[in-house]
């Protein structure tokens, strides 16, 4: 297996005193932190309290075996391998990284993984924020609780004599957490972690926008500091091997399979990495007879020792390392996880009977928060939803009014949580993230206008497939125009292949690119083809939080009261993963739609650098440029 380094240590003499200076700096903001630690980690406990009813691979409401991995044991777990690591290098802070790794999960919603893919799927159909739990975590402390404010008044309760100067300092470094929170997503296969020494807080705000409204943006991130980096890939020293035990803890452990075609025996792929990290012959037999919590979570440890030893063995100042063959070893684990087990869980059932409902609420939730006033249908920005935040006699009213209505009730309970900061912020990432969204689907639309895609390869559904039709259309009716015209017809020759005529028609479909964009943004304010207006966007995308903030059991009770399904769905959706034939019946996760494909592999033949500049050298010829050819004109 191919494992990358994320951002190495540069060889240029200049970016490594760069590299030192930038070390230094972020070395004097976490010591202002260190003497705050304990404080700052009571402070995110706050808000990371319902973990231990958040699933990681296997769902809660599934009943999985006693002692598989929740949220709480993997935060913990991962804690202390950070910390174990941490301590043998005085360059790094331990009490900070404890705090990191212990509330790096903080922004999970439901279900595992599967709560954020199935509602960014659902949220993409209308170009609204994609979720990814990093961001969600990091966003919920930095801006929906302003945890800075709250441990700043904490730190002066506690040392009235510090000064304002000083508190100032400490609350604008707290950033740092907060970035390694956001930029911990690393499922890629890493191993090197080199931070960004010159990231400052101004682009760590860039970066948390951007997981919202970028496809896979989160995976490109690289954190601030060197704590940040040893966290990220502490986080998969914690998973990796429990994942792997708790797929043998409750039973799912196939010998063999056949997956897109190839057969694969499982015990003996095990079995060969075991034997490659130095482990006893009867490793995989000794996992086979674990029958108790404690026996498999001390194999996992087993496991997670032999990292931890590679780490500390490889790692140099301001470089997490492990070595290239012990992380190829580590990633063949998760490799065979994920064939074995993880990209399955997933039930196509979940799927059929959760998404509509989850989708359905998000609209619900809009007309109720529209209908009641909370939100402005004509001007977003002055709705009153952010009351509930301040008036807390307003609230109870409301709450005593729906009292016999649990869901509402839970609702309104939601609300009383956004403050005027948050829901600005909430409004921003809807716009940005329409206006990302559309730019995609207009590239798309006109390669398929000019014919550079197939329409049948455009797979979209939805309110997504209305507005890629739709643009289809629009480039449809600008070509049939522009053809009509002889003068620009020549201009444009579609059919040509001379740099000249490409480079002026790449400057006419730009044009029209923007010019649909602009009409799909002013389109948001009300409402049009495929779009549906920001106020509606912006009670769905609320709806939304609402959901993401549930832990796996409060899922549960959502759609109960919401779809009121039948007893024997209900016991389907709370089968065991012994009792069914799992591979049957997985919906393997996959890209909903294939429109950042379509985008990744070029959708339309651009010009190159040179293409330009050659093409603009032969439009010198034809044009006098400068000064000099103007005075001669006159």
């Amino acid at each position: 297996m191919k494992v990358r380094d994320i951002s190495g240590v540069s060889h240029n003499p200049f970016k490594r005193l760069r590299d030192e200076v930038g070390s230094l700096r972020k070395r004097i903001q976490l010591a202002r932190l260190e003497p705050y630690a304990d404080m700052i980690d009571l402070a995110f406990e706050r808000y990371n309290t319902d973990d231990d009813n958040r699933t990681m691979m296997f769902k809660l409401l599934r009943d999985p075996v006693k002692g598989t991995v929740t949220r709480r044991k993997h935060t913990e777990n991962c804690r202390d391998i950070a910390v174990e690591i941490a301590d043998g290098f005085d360059w790094l802070s331990t009490d900070i990284i404890k705090v990191m790794a212990r509330h790096h999960d903080i922004g999970h919603t439901f279900l595992g993984h599967s709560g954020e893919w199935w509602l960014s799927s659902i949220k993409d159909t209308y170009g609204m924020p994609n979720y990814v739990h990093n961001a969600i975590g990091a966003r919920k402390l930095d801006i929906k609780y302003d945890v800075s404010e709250e441990i700043c008044e904490e730190i002066k309760a506690q040392n009235p004599n510090i000064s304002d100067k000083k508190l100032a300092k400490i609350k604008n470094d707290l950033w740092l957490i907060f970035d390694a929170i956001n930029g911990h997503n690393g499922e890629r296969s890493e191993y090197s972690y080199a931070p960004d020494f010159t990231k400052t807080r101004k682009r760590y705000k860039e970066e948390l926008m951007g997981c919202y409204t970028k496809k896979g943006f989160d995976r490109t991130l690289i954190p601030a500091t060197a704590e940040g980096s040893l966290m990220r890939l502490t986080d998969k020293i914690s998973y990796i091997p429990f994942d792997m035990v708790d797929i043998f803890r409750n039973g799912c452990n196939l010998e063999k399979a056949t997956i897109d075609g190839e057969e694969h025996n499982f015990y003996e792929e095990y079995r060969k990495v075991f034997k490659a990290l130095g482990m006893t012959n009867d490793s995989l037999d000794r996992l086979l007879a674990c029958k108790t919590e404690e026996e498999y979570d001390n194999f996992a440890k087993e496991l997670q020792r032999i990292f931890i030893a590679d780490v500390k063995k490889h790692t140099k100042r301001n470089n997490i390392r492990m070595s290239p063959e012990m992380s190829a070893l580590m990633h063949s684990i998760r490799d065979i996880n994920n064939k074995l087990m993880v990209n399955y869980t997933v039930m196509k059932e979940d799927h059929e009977e959760y998404v509509p409902a989850m989708e359905k609420f998000m609209g619900s939730a809009s007309k109720f928060l529209i209908s009641n006033g909370f939100i402005d249908s004509k001007n977003v920005r002055s709705s009153n939803v952010t009351e509930l935040h301040s008036d807390m006699e307003k609230a109870q009213a409301l709450l005593k009014k729906h009292q016999n209505d649990e869901l509402t009730s839970d609702f309104i309970a939601f609300l009383t949580s956004i403050s005027p900061r948050d829901f600005e912020y909430t409004i921003r990432t809807c716009e940005k993230a329409f206006e990302e969204t559309i730019e995609g689907e207009i590239a798309v639309a006109r390669a398929v206008a000019t014919g550079a895609v197939d329409q049948v390869e455009v797979q979209a559904q939805g309110h997504k497939k209305e507005r890629i039709e739709q643009y289809i259309e629009e480039f449809n009716t600008i070509l049939d125009r522009t053809y009509a015209d002889q003068s620009m017809r020549k201009a444009i020759n579609p059919l040509s292949n001379n740099v000249l005529d490409r480079f002026k028609r790449e400057i006419w479909l730009n044009k029209a690119s923007k010019k649909i964009k602009q009409e799909s943004i002013q389109k948001l304010r009300n409402g049009g083809r495929g779009i549906i207006p920001l106020s509606e966007m912006v009670g769905m995308e609320l709806g939304a939080q609402f959901l993401a903030s549930r832990n796996d059991y409060e899922w549960r009770r959502v759609f109960e009261l919401y779809e009121h399904p039948t007893e024997e769905v209900k016991a389907s959706l709370g089968r065991r993963y012994q009792e069914f034939d799992f591979r049957a019946e997985h919906q393997k996760h996959k890209t909903w739609d294939n429109i950042q494909k379509l985008q990744a592999k070029g959708t339309e033949a651009t010009l190159t650098n040179e293409d330009r500049k050659s093409a603009l050298e032969m439009l010198r010829g034809l044009i006098p440029f400068g000064k000099k050819s103007r005075e001669r004109e006159k």
